[in-house]
């Protein structure tokens, strides 16, 4: 059974499913616009059943969609609140981030979701993506065979990932100078 049909600034789009009382996202993931850090309960979400203020919330809560919402193929142990993930598609679905509810920080090293994030990761680099979990403010990029800690990510920060000559993937964190120098160096400037 399909979702509701929400508005998004490319048209309206069907979700595969509802919250129907989920409400994770209301705590894990930040809404600077109404001053709500991550990993705090949003003062408007009543637990279990939604969003308070509903029809009047910030379009910061209204057009975001978790994956569990979009993809229809996702199981039931993928609910945000059953493993304790948010899901999130960037870059039109090259890249995901998977926040993990602070309460429950490994959620995402622990099976069967850290094998299937592996996956997502290999397809996701090979399409010029990439897929990062979040702890709180710590970063982890996951690459198909492993997953490589960066620590806390800033806003200054850049994620950096290669292939290396001997064909595997590895990543890290850089400043805003290195990653323009790199930049620079390699368009041979």
């Amino acid at each position: 059974m399909a979702g509701p049909t929400v508005t998004t600034p490319d048209g309206p789009f069907t979700l595969a499913r509802g919250c129907d009382g989920c409400t994770l996202c209301c705590k894990v993931l930040e809404a600077a616009p109404i001053g709500k850090p991550a990993n705090t309960w949003c003062t408007h979400c009543i637990r279990g059943a939604g969003c308070g203020i509903h029809e009047t919330r910030e379009p910061v809560c209204r057009e975001y969609h978790c994956g569990w919402l979009i993809d229809g193929s996702l199981s039931e142990e993928w609910r945000p609140e059953t493993a304790h993930l948010i899901l999130t598609y960037r870059d039109e679905g090259r890249s995901m981030s998977v926040h993990a509810d602070e309460d429950h920080p490994d959620a995402w090293l622990q099976e069967p979701y850290y094998s299937q994030i592996k996956r997502w990761a290999a397809l996701s680099l090979g399409v010029g993506g990439r897929v990062v979990a979040y702890v709180g403010n710590q970063g982890f990029v996951i690459l198909p065979d492993r997953h490589v800690a960066l620590g806390v990510l800033g806003d200054d920060d850049y994620i950096f990932i290669e292939r290396l000559p001997n064909g595997e993937w590895d990543a890290r964190k850089m400043g805003q100078d290195e990653a323009a120098a790199l930049q620079a160096s390699s368009a041979g400037l």
